[in-house]
């Protein structure tokens, strides 16, 4: 915003110094501390260490971004000086630190200096979670072991592919060894990780259960799958295919498999296959006290402590609120990175009442339970507060959006609303709907709004830019006629401090554009 106001300024003045005119070509912030109250992290900052990449996967999002789409893509590696500076404004308890540059995907790694960061990172917070994303072309077993001394850390290994040739030609990787090696060496040296995968055509659905089996094979916690898609700006020699025919196949390549593989494996976007909002349980970790106590996927959770459940959410913030009370209001801290030794507070123990098919029981679960603490990766993850107990639970939709729908609709007096959505929600929606009546006295349309900007095979709702919005809005008022109100989702416009789209547009101007009152509804990322 800064550049663009400078640039409209220099188009009709110089600047001179002595006399004489003055090329500008950067700025920079007088009082940085000023700008230093951006929601931040280890990890975030992290994250700023390379916008370069060594790989050339056929199926990289960022190749599908059109030519003027405003993110960071110019290939940069951050400097000692950049972040000493955002490591000294950093605060670690309040989580704020400077503003994040919005940069294109990376392979942190590729920056020579990255370990050397790490350690200064561990300095100045020994105990935050540091989280991030690596091809694992860099996973050496030195830098392996770098890794283990600077706990706690978590990362998503995105490992796609262990065959050879499938890595040189579809990801480009033409020295595969060090990543298909490195879940052998992090299992080793009891690092936790992640796998990620991406399904696209030219990688066959064997190839997919070959990688599954090798991360299960070297105690991976979680293996993600993530269904591929394409924009219609994405260029390059491969196979178009559409979704609806391609997406089950995988689905149903991966339910064939599942019950063979221990580590709990995932499908994303989790709202495809996850038409229900109940607390059904993903998985559970190897080892954990959530597996040792026999909880299976698809177990549904009824009550927690005598609570009863009525959804995934519920139970996650049930079991959050247990955690921190039981803990004296003190979230465990995490591994330190000086002993090596788990550092947490008081145990906490809870009691499930689980439903299995027909039968109901109870399973009492102590979350640091001593044979659990004793098991990899779960011994390294659980102080996590996203995998309590071992329990693997996706994201879904929140019944609360829904009481926040509704006060906006009274609040605005409005007699007509629209509710746009995205075509993968859509469904959950209106069940979420006849569950709980939400709308029953009020007049209520709901519509899709396509992904018409990224085109393509995009379908998820956070993708949804400003012009997206007013597109169908514009085709619902042909139909049915204008509404008094248009309630969106706030996930579109989350990456932005300043609720901004993917193209920098804020979200008001969509009521700017069509002239109809519009609200923000807050909600979960990947779920509107």
């Amino acid at each position: 915003m800064i550049r663009r106001l400078l640039q409209s300024i220099l188009e009709v003045v110089d600047l001179e110094v002595d006399g004489e005119p003055v090329k500008i070509d950067g700025f920079r912030l007088r009082d940085i501390s000023r700008w230093a109250d951006y929601p931040s992290s280890l990890s975030d900052i992290f994250w700023h260490l390379s916008s370069v990449c060594n790989f050339s996967c056929e199926f990289c999002y960022e190749k599908g971004n059109p030519q003027d789409f405003p993110i960071q893509n110019t290939p940069r590696m951050a400097s000692v000086s950049e972040i000493d500076t955002r490591l000294r404004y950093y605060d670690p308890d309040k989580k704020t630190g400077i503003f994040s540059v919005r940069t294109s995907i990376n392979e942190p790694f590729v920056n020579k200096n990255a370990m050397q960061y790490l350690r200064k990172m561990r300095a100045k917070c020994p105990d935050e979670l540091i989280s991030f994303v690596t091809n694992g072309s860099f996973l050496t077993e030195d830098n392996i072991k770098t890794l283990k001394e600077l706990e706690p850390v978590f990362f998503n290994l995105s490992l796609y592919s262990v065959d050879k040739r499938i890595r040189q030609r579809v990801l480009w990787d033409l020295k595969s060894d060090v990543a298909r090696g490195s879940p052998e060496l992090l299992a080793r040296h009891r690092v936790p990780y992640m796998a990620n995968l991406v399904m696209w055509p030219s990688i066959s659905m064997e190839d997919m259960e070959r990688t599954i089996a090798h991360a299960d094979d070297h105690s991976c916690a979680l293996i993600r799958i993530c269904l591929g898609g394409y924009t219609r700006y994405l260029q390059g020699d491969f196979e178009r295919f559409d979704i609806d025919d391609y997406w089950p196949q995988v689905v149903n390549a991966v339910e064939l498999i599942r019950s063979k593989y221990r580590t709990p494996i995932i499908i994303e976007p989790n709202s495809y296959v996850h038409f229900s909002t109940d607390a059904y349980l993903d998985g559970v970790i190897v080892g954990s006290p959530a597996d040792l106590a026999g909880l299976k996927r698809r177990d549904l959770i009824k009550c927690v402590n005598g609570v009863s459940i009525s959804s995934r959410l519920q139970l996650l913030s049930v079991l959050r609120k247990l955690s921190q009370a039981q803990s004296g209001g003190y979230r465990p801290p995490g591994v330190s990175g000086r002993t090596g030794r788990v550092r947490r507070a008081n145990d906490c123990t809870v009691n499930l009442q689980v439903q299995r098919g027909d039968d109901l029981f109870d399973i009492d679960l102590q979350r640091y339970a001593p044979e659990a603490m004793l098991s990899y990766p779960y011994s390294n993850i659980a102080q996590y507060n996203d995998f309590l107990f071992g329990l693997i639970l996706t994201d879904t939709l929140s019944f609360s959006a829904l009481a926040l729908a509704r006060k906006m609709i009274r609040q605005y007096d409005a007699r007509k609303t629209l509710i746009l959505s995205s075509p993968m929600i859509e469904p959950i929606l209106h069940e979420m709907i006849r569950l709980t009546g939400a709308f029953e006295a009020e007049r209520v349309d709901i519509r899709v709004a396509y992904n018409r900007f990224f085109g393509g095979t995009i379908n998820v709702g956070d993708l949804l830019v400003v012009e997206d919005f007013v597109d169908a809005i514009n085709d619902y008022c042909k139909e049915a006629g204008s509404p008094d109100l248009v309630l969106i989702p706030a996930s579109p416009f989350a990456s932005s401090a300043w609720n901004r789209d993917l193209n920098g547009t804020p979200w008001t101007y969509i009521e700017r554009r069509t002239g109809i009152r519009v609200a923000m509804v807050d909600c979960n990322s990947i779920t509107f």
